[in-house]
């Protein structure tokens, strides 16, 4: 009987707790993190710093990472600390009451209230940093920038690609090795994802390269009214290769549907605007014991192509398939040709 009692007190007191919070979030609290489930809960606090981590909220692989505490720390004594660990959570909430006190509250198994409150430490002195990821080194960056409800805004940098490339439709004289025509890429170095469920649309700024490299015995030639012929190697010239060369600043627009529990599985799809900076002619022979390399620019590729990307990824590896139907050469330079890649992801 006197554990049941001391049980009941406890119960009481906790629902009391809750509810006092709820009221202090209607006044003056700031939510910073909601979610209806998480897999676990591990705090860290002393009197310098407060660390928060939400391991596999929503049913989903990604985790919330809270973390405030000085600016500058002073050696201060840590022996007042607190540290503990929660599973199979339900109905969390983590709530910054007038940037003075963090309140963690949420309900376990027994679906009794849960409410934890630590004093922020200086609070006018104080860094604060969050972020939903996996901290997995095998995938891309992914801090974010606000969550409001199922909505959540995210800074990502993914996408490093590897792939074999080969020219569509191109002249009878554009004879290229395609296991020596790479394209590499990385999707996005730095954009924005916004996600909801399931759902996710990304867009930023990425790089790719690609370079065609001509079959044994000949090389590209740039002629004196501009256009890009083949030509053979003389037979003074040994070890010849030659290859035509593109570099673009690049902005996609994928949208990203991603199935499973942990949601690591999906499919992505979308343009990619190209903004081809450079373009040359690399050439390079040999002649008796000399070595020579030409490079030969302004070759009159276009300023802005649009192709369209496919991928299949199981997060981090991903396939991907890109198509660019527009011309990669204006007709001026007299050989026209549009391209396919495909090959590997990886950090997607």
């Amino acid at each position: 009987m006197k554990s049941f009692n001391i049980r009941l007190i406890l119960i009481v007191l906790s629902i009391l707790s809750f509810a006092i919070c709820g009221y202090a979030q209607t006044e003056n609290c700031d939510t910073v993190f909601s979610a209806s489930s998480a897999k676990a809960l591990r705090i860290t606090s002393n009197n310098e710093n407060i660390s928060v981590v939400i391991e596999k909220f929503d049913n989903g692989a990604e985790n919330y990472y809270y973390n405030t505490g000085l600016e500058e720390t002073g050696g201060h004594d840590d022996n007042l600390s607190y540290m503990a660990q929660y599973q199979d959570l339900k109905d969390i909430n983590v709530v910054e009451q007038d940037n003075r006190v963090l309140i963690i509250s949420f309900k376990g198994e027994t679906d009794v209230p849960n409410v934890l409150s630590f004093d922020i430490p200086d609070p006018d002195n104080r860094f604060v940093s969050s972020y939903t990821g996996v901290r997995n080194p095998y995938q891309g960056v992914n801090l974010s920038l606000n969550r409001k409800g199922k909505h959540r805004w995210d800074f990502v940098s993914f996408g490093l690609g590897l792939g074999w490339a080969t020219p569509l439709n191109a002249p009878s004289g554009l004879d290229v090795a395609m296991g020596k025509s790479l394209e590499l890429s990385w999707t996005i170095l730095a954009g924005v994802k916004w996600n909801y469920g399931c759902h996710s649309v990304s867009a930023g700024l990425g790089l790719d390269g690609k370079w065609f490299s001509l079959k044994k015995g000949h090389y590209f030639n740039k002629e004196a009214d501009g256009r890009i012929s083949t030509q053979p190697f003389s037979e003074m010239q040994e070890r010849g290769a030659s290859s035509l060369r593109f570099f673009s600043l690049q902005v996609p627009m994928l949208y990203d549907l991603q199935l499973g529990r942990a949601r690591r599985f999906g499919f992505a799809v979308g343009p990619v605007v190209n903004f081809n900076v450079t373009g040359h002619l690399q050439t390079s022979y040999r002649i008796g014991d000399s070595d020579y390399s030409v490079v030969t620019r302004h070759i009159g590729q276009r300023p802005v192509t649009v192709d369209f990307l496919g991928v299949v990824h199981y997060s981090p590896i991903a396939l991907y398939v890109r198509y660019s139907p527009m011309q990669m050469m204006k007709k001026s330079a007299g050989l026209s040709f549009s391209t396919l890649s495909t090959g590997i992801m990886l950090f997607f």
